[in-house]
Order: structure tokens, then C-alpha cells, then sequence
């Protein structure tokens, strides 16, 4: 059996939480990813870390230009992906930053640094076209767009149940046992121990062990790679000789 989360049913509900997140670009705990719907005219007051990076993008989308003042706020553009890193300059006023999405939307940031907070990511949603009502033709299935987002949401929180469960098959995924060490970071041995295949998501689960002599910290965002949508840790401090165990969750497109 895959090893299974530690105090499980509260677990299995945070996992449940990253079927959102994981219909975007990226997901992950409270403090791992937060996700803005863009609406005109409206202001987002947006916590960020005072102290370390924060990836701000756009969801399908790439950020086109920012306004801010530079004596408040650093920013770095990250041209391939279309997203920027900020970091404050300032620690004790909040910063205000318009935002242009390669769309044309326009969005209103208020940005709150926050000295205990660790690296964020911020993704916002823009505004939905306005779309003509689907008609089922001859031919046609007769399902809408919402009713395979929703066919695909059942189909991920299965995957999810199950990787939370520790299961070792069920309908609709097969589950593959492995023991392969990966190289990740010094003081630590992290291991793929098993993988989830469903027809629309890949779900690994790793185990991570404190090799070292020093308490670990571990934050989801720490192990998004492109083609990630979503990563639960199960525990995020780790004394010397500890472990936990890590779910990373992709579309079977991206293996």
C-alpha cells in the first residue's frame, strides 16, 4: 500500500481543496497559492511575504505590463512564462499596482507585505468572456464546457480520495508501487514511492526524510515544476531524522 497521510480525514480535506487550485496553474496550501477573479473596478488586497519573492501571473494568460512606484516595490519579469517576481521595498505601508493582462483586462492590486510570511505565489483570473448559450446539434453530445469541467472535477477528486487513502487500485486509475530515490536538496533523501494514473492526472507521491541536523521548513511551492497543477505536504516542519510525505499532481499530458 502507498504510505497514507497522518491525521487523515482532515487531510483528505485539505487534498479536496486542491481540486480547485489544480484546474488553474498551480494550487497548494492557505498561505501556497492565492487566486484572484478579476472584476472590473474591483481592488484586491493581496498579502505577500515583505521579505521573499512572490510569482505574480496571470491564469491562461501572460501579464503585460505593471504600474508602481519603484522606490516601493522590485520587480522581476519572468519573459518566457509571461509572470514577474515581486519583492517590497517597503515593509510598514501597503503598495498599490495596476495590473494589464495580455486580454487588456486591468487589474487593482493592493499589496500587504507581511514579515512572517514565506514565498507566495498569486495568480489572477481574468474577467470571462462573454459566451453565446451552447446548442446540442445533430451529432453532438450535448455537453457543454461546464458539464466536462464538471466530469473532470469528479474525475481529479477521485484521484485525490484515493492518493489520500493510500489506495492501491480503485475504478478509474491504476496505481503503480515504486522505491526511486531522486536527487532534491542537501540533508535530505527524497524517495517516488508511488504513482496514480487517471485518464486526465498523474498523482506521485514522494516521501521526504531530514537528514540533517537542522529543523526543515518545506512550503508547496517549492516543488512546482511547469506542468505541475497541484502539491499537498502532508507536514510542512520537520525535526532531524523526520519525514512526510509529498503529493504532486499533473496532467497525463505532462509526463
Amino acid at each position: 500500500m502507498i504510505p497514507m497521510l497522518n491525521n487523515q480525514p482532515l487531510r483528505i480535506k485539505s487534498l479536496l481543496a486542491l481540486v480547485a487550485a489544480a484546474l488553474l496553474t498551480c494550487a497548494g496550501s492557505a498561505n501556497a497559492l492565492q487566486v484572484l477573479d478579476g472584476v472590473v473596478g474591483k481592488k484586491h488586497v493581496v498579502r505577500i511575504p515583505a521579505r521573499e519573492l512572490t510569482r505574480l501571473s496571470i491564469e491562461d494568460g501572460r501579464l503585460q505590463s505593471m504600474r508602481f512606484l519603484s522606490e516601493e516595490l522590485e520587480v522581476q519579469q519572468d519573459k518566457e512564462s509571461g509572470s514577474v517576481y515581486l519583492k517590497p521595498r517597503v515593509e510598514d505601508k501597503q503598495i498599490s499596482v495596476f495590473v494589464v493582462s495580455s486580454s487588456g483586462a486591468t487589474h487593482e492590486l493592493i499589496l500587504q507585505p507581511v514579515a512572517s510570511m514565506p514565498l507566495e505565489s498569486v495568480v489572477i483570473r481574468d474577467p470571462a468572456p462573454t459566451r453565446p448559450q451552447h446548442r446540442a446539434g445533430p451529432g453532438s453530445s450535448g455537453k457543454t464546457p461546464e458539464n466536462k469541467a464538471s466530469s473532470l472535477d469528479q474525475s481529479l477528486k477521485r484521484l485525490i480520495l484515493a492518493m489520500a487513502r493510500g489506495d492501491a487500485e480503485g475504478p478509474g486509475f491504476t496505481v503503480e508501487r515504486l522505491n526511486q530515490p531522486l536527487a532534491l536538496w542537501q540533508d535530505v533523501t527524497f524517495t517516488l514511492v508511488g504513482r496514480f494514473r487517471a485518464r486526465t492526472h498523474i498523482g506521485d507521491a514522494y516521501t521526504l526524510v531530514n537528514t540533517g541536523t537542522q529543523v526543515l521548513t518545506l512550503a508547496e511551492q517549492e516543488f512546482y515544476r511547469p506542468g505541475v497543477q497541484a502539491v499537498a505536504v502532508d507536514q510542512h516542519l520537520l525535526r532531524p531524522g523526520e519525514s512526510t510525505i509529498v503529493y504532486v499532481i499533473r496532467g497525463a499530458d505532462d509526463e
